[in-house]
């Protein structure tokens, strides 16, 4: 793991909470980097997530699957956390599959590394607070949008905040994500296009 990546996740972790220099040095030799292969998948359906993920560069998904058709919930990119908190924190399969969008670069944060951190040191329990309360909030307030906004509002939103994912991902998986079909997005898109 080079510095620079090291200084993502250590900026990412200090925007939620200050962590001493020598409590950081002692956490980063716990990290594990790992590379994932576009298409291959992080963790499945029916799996119990045992950790957290920083993504370093790449994309990623998450998705279900009902009546064989796959619905995509969340997009996650370069400098974010990304777990399913609900299998993470009560220890219970998760109802998401994640999926790598594209070649993506990550650090694995084992469960016990958190923990253990968690009760050596207040910073991270901080941290783990903030980090759990952020990612609720975040994935609330995306849900209520996506419910109560049109699907031409919620795609100016896409492009206004996320536009990258615009040409990275699969017509289809946005149009699930939007929670519209493939060809209602086509016809957003081409409007847009005017």
């Amino acid at each position: 793991m080079t510095d620079n990546d090291l200084n993502k996740i250590k900026t990412a972790f200090n925007t939620l909470s200050d962590i001493p220099e020598n409590e950081w040095n002692e956490f980063a030799d716990m990290l594990q980097l790992t590379n994932v292969e576009s298409g291959n998948i992080l963790f499945k359906k029916g799996n119990v997530i045992d950790s957290v993920v920083f993504i370093l560069n790449g994309l990623f998904r998450y998705y279900t699957e009902k009546d064989i058709e796959e619905h995509t919930i969340q997009f996650f990119s370069d400098g974010e956390f990304m777990t399913d908190f609900q299998s993470y924190s009560i220890n219970e399969p998760t109802q998401f599959t994640f999926q790598a969008l594209e070649d993506s670069r990550i650090i694995i944060i084992k469960r016990e590394t958190i923990d253990d951190f968690c009760v050596k040191y207040s910073s991270f329990m901080f941290f783990a607070k903030k980090i759990a309360e952020k990612t609720m909030v975040e994935v609330r307030n995306e849900r209520l949008k996506l419910l109560y906004s049109s699907a031409e509002e919620n795609y100016q939103e896409l492009m206004d905040k996320r536009p990258y994912l615009i040409n990275k991902v699969q017509q289809k998986m946005l149009a699930s994500y939007l929670g519209i079909t493939p060809q209602h997005l086509s016809k957003i898109r081409k409007a847009h296009l005017k």
